[in-house]
């Protein structure tokens, strides 16, 4: 399998992993934006005995999630194929990361914070929305809902997993023109609901 490297910054836990060809490397941290990323992914490498000319693919996370974290992962993966016009890039979102544990089952309902009142929720269909948290349980109030993250009560919590992910996107060579990665984008930004509240409470 070709040498990769994956990352995610979409949410409050930063994931950057790396294949060397024989081994899988991993470093998480809390936090957000490039000045913690950009390290990050140089740590990883650093532990795999790699550089960024290694590499031979890039796998990067789209979200939906934090706004300026997905636009950090896309802009961090736009940078390395400038210096490197011979990678080659896969895309995964958010709740790809929490699909590989055992939870895919009809009544299983994925959600992602979306930060605010809001969720990111991905149903068995596969179909994704961003929903309000009281619009959330009574939309799917007999489902279980499964998270990273303790979203609203009573959510089970499971582990995010980079690897499977990076892992089944470059063997299976699901590979993505660079110019189309973009954050995935389910929701206005907080600022501007903010904006828009100013607006109508001014009569504009």
């Amino acid at each position: 399998m070709k040498k990769y490297l994956a990352f995610d910054a979409s949410s409050d836990e930063l994931i950057a992993g790396c294949f060397n060809g024989e081994q899988y490397y991993e470093r998480r941290e809390v936090g957000g934006g490039t000045e913690k990323l950009l390290p990050l992914i140089d740590a990883v490498l650093a532990d795999a005995k790699m550089t960024i000319g290694d590499i031979e693919v890039v796998c990067v996370g789209v979200g939906p999630g934090s706004w300026t974290g997905s636009r950090v992962s896309v802009v961090t993966a736009y940078g390395l194929g400038a210096g490197n016009k011979k990678l080659k890039f896969c895309k995964f979102n958010s709740f790809d990361l929490i699909s590989y544990n055992g939870n895919e089952n009809k009544k299983n309902v994925k959600l992602v914070g979306a930060f605010a009142n809001f969720v990111y929720v991905q149903n068995y269909n596969g179909d994704i929305s961003a929903e309000t948290k009281d619009e959330l349980v009574l939309k799917f109030k007999n489902s279980n809902f499964i998270a990273a993250t303790q979203i609203i009560d009573g959510v089970i919590i499971v582990p995010k997993v980079l690897q499977a992910v990076a892992d089944r996107l470059v063997k299976e060579q699901q590979y993505t023109d660079i110019k189309d990665i973009e954050p995935m984008y389910l929701r206005k930004s907080q600022a501007e609901y903010q904006r828009d509240a100013r607006l109508k409470n001014n009569g504009v």
